[in-house]
């Protein structure tokens, strides 16, 4: 029976949902990356067979199925595995990286100058100054 209460509702849904997620990474974790049990996400494994994100108020065979498609990820893993297979977390290609790893690696070791390297590489000379200061692309080691 559904509660007089639209908010108390509300309430009850996410904390069902909340519970739901919970014991799935609970029963299917630590991350298979690094094995942390912290922040630990619902990662696709393979984007392309992503059908929702939204499963956990779904029947438990759908559930189930799209679930099969999963792995759980520690939220650092989880996002360090989106950006080197460039996945969008909503399955379109990511087109802001202007720099692979391996570039940045050669920037950080360079000799020339922020504007030289802004030519080499198509970028502006912040972005250079950006990964030389680990201001982005902090979790590569040059």
């Amino acid at each position: 029976m559904p509660y007089a209460d639209s908010a108390q509702q509300r309430e009850y849904q996410l904390r069902w949902i909340t519970q739901r997620r919970a014991d799935w990474i609970a029963e299917h974790g630590p991350c298979v990356d690094c094995g942390t049990w912290d922040s630990l996400e619902v990662d696709h494994a393979d984007a392309k067979t992503k059908v929702s994100h939204r499963v956990w108020s779904w029947s438990a065979p759908r559930r189930e199925a799209e679930l099969a498609k999963c792995v759980v990820r520690c939220q650092p893993c989880h996002a360090k595995k989106t950006l080197i297979a460039r996945e969008h977390p909503y399955g379109e290609a990511v087109t802001r990286a202007l720099l692979t790893e391996e570039a940045v690696r050669e920037i950080r070791v360079s000799e020339l100058s922020r504007k030289a390297l802004a030519v080499k590489f198509g970028v502006s000379p912040n972005t250079i100054k950006s990964a030389r200061q680990r201001q982005s692309w902090k979790d590569v080691v040059a």
